[in-house]
């Protein structure tokens, strides 16, 4: 038997769906502050072209996730959850990096520089470091925040694919209760003893 969905809003799934629509949106706004941090930030090369490819990649898989969800397609929210599977990876070697950078900081100074675009002198050790270290907490939150969007997309296109997937069935119609069943072969019993004498 179809369930009566008729005035449930989103089939009993509010908070997936407007969350998805909420992260999609949210995707969209932390692309666009990417773009503004490589145009007005003086930071390294490398940093910039990881802001200048996030911020791009990250505006139109947010609208997707967001337009995809609002209308309730599940394809749509592919590119979301690709792009999140693959900054996951980023966050990865960004945090060993970073680690890594504790571990020989001499190395990070004059290879990367990875904190400022100017040089710095042998004895600011701790700033480095400190520096360093707000880089990796900023990574590994992140990695949380990909992790979470990533579960919540896939969630959510399950959701999708197994609605559309219902919506191509037939109805099913429910089968007789046995009381039923068992009424209607004595009718038909009865009406055939009637018939025949």
């Amino acid at each position: 038997m179809v369930r009566d969905t008729k005035g449930r809003c989103c089939f009993g799934m509010c908070d997936l769906v407007h969350n998805m629509i909420f992260t999609g949106l949210l995707t969209i706004i932390f692309g666009i502050l990417e773009l503004l941090a490589f145009v007005y930030m003086d930071a390294p090369i490398l940093l910039k072209i990881g802001l200048l490819v996030s911020g791009i990649l990250n505006i139109p898989c947010g609208f997707f996730a967001a337009y995809g969800s609002w209308h309730r397609t599940s394809y749509l929210l592919r590119p979301f959850m690709a792009f999140s599977k693959a900054k996951c990876v980023v966050y990865v070697i960004g945090i060993v990096f970073t680690i890594c950078s504790h571990i020989n900081w001499e190395t990070a100074v004059d290879n990367f520089q990875m904190w400022d675009s100017r040089k710095h002198p042998d004895n600011e050790e701790h700033k480095a470091r400190m520096i360093l270290l707000a880089f990796t907490v900023a990574f590994i939150l992140l990695f949380v925040v990909a992790i979470k969007h990533y579960c919540l997309c896939k969630k959510t296109y399950r959701f999708f694919k197994a609605e559309e997937a219902a919506k191509q069935r037939p109805a099913v119609v429910e089968a007789s209760s046995t009381n039923d069943r068992l009424a209607a072969r004595m009718n038909n019993r009865q009406v055939a003893h009637s018939n025949y004498f």
